[in-house]
């Protein structure tokens, strides 16, 4: 969340949401329906997230944390994924998937990522391809990630879909995570995290572990799930099992203003999730 006092998560098919760092953790609502993906809005009151039932399909939820009142944003049917918010909180950025052959391609017209208002409306296409959309720093731009051959790329674009262009490529990237503020590029790598400073112009880097030309961080030790950022872009989180792991931008990166002169070891303890669910 916002203030880092709660984390929301998916697991067995529901969110949940965590007072960190000791509470228990307990579902956002009671009904049967999948659900994915959530985010927390800029003051943190309520969440995005995916819905999923197989009555009325996929579909982008808005729940208010205080009242639990749920507002289904999208109306078509469809395969949506991955829902954020705009840094103001009046938009949300997401993709509309074509479909699979396990659940169909009836409701997969005009994949690709779209915005939205967060209260609801028409949704906007912007561009026909990319995965996992977000927000840049002022709003004024979406960054996302594609591909190019056998290579992913993470790339920026304008909120109308014009002049993208690409800013990272790497082979074995499974997670791109750039910092609220810009200034930082998280990424996991064969299972481990790592922190580099963000380019934003110039010619493309090879984001690798094995590039020697730039200056990253590992941030874990054994390995590393779900990097993403504190709002004010001073604290990284990554999970490992039911682990969940937090690490300041000073710890994190030796050479940042602030920081000491050699880099902590790595924090192999995390706080426990500690969802205990009845099985059958």
């Amino acid at each position: 969340s916002p203030d880092g006092k709660r984390v929301a998560f998916n697991a067995a098919g529901h969110i949940y949401i965590k007072t960190l760092p000791d509470s228990t953790p307990v579902r956002i609502d009671s009904v049967a329906d999948m659900e994915y993906e959530p985010d927390f809005s800029p003051d943190g009151k309520s969440l995005v997230y995916v819905d999923w039932s197989d009555e009325l399909k996929g579909a982008i939820n808005r729940i208010d944390l205080t009242t639990h009142m749920v507002t289904r944003l999208t109306v078509d049917k469809g395969f949506y994924y991955s829902p954020k918010f705009s840094n103001k909180g009046d938009k949300i950025v997401f993709r509309k998937g074509e479909g699979n052959d396990d659940l169909g391609y009836a409701y997969g017209k005009d994949p690709g990522i779209y915005i939205m208002s967060s209260t609801g409306g028409k949704p906007r296409m912007i561009i026909d391809n990319g995965i996992w959309p977000q927000f840049s720093t002022d709003d004024s731009k979406i960054y996302y990630e594609s591909s190019e051959g056998e290579n992913k790329t993470f790339r920026v674009m304008d909120t109308t879909g014009a002049n993208a262009r690409t800013l990272y490529t790497s082979k074995y990237t499974t997670q791109f995570a750039p910092s609220p503020d810009g200034k930082w590029m998280g990424f996991t790598e064969l299972y481990n995290c790592y922190i580099t400073p963000m380019v934003g112009t110039g010619a493309p880097q090879d984001l690798s572990a094995a590039n020697k030309s730039i200056p990253l961080n590992k941030l874990t030790r054994d390995a590393g799930t779900y990097i993403h950022w504190s709002k004010d872009s001073q604290k990284l989180m990554w999970t490992l099992g039911p682990k969940y792991f937090v690490r300041d931008i000073k710890e994190a990166w030796p050479y940042s203003e602030g920081a000491k002169d050699k880099t902590p070891p790595v924090d192999t303890v995390g706080i426990n999730i500690d969802l205990k669910l009845k099985t059958d």
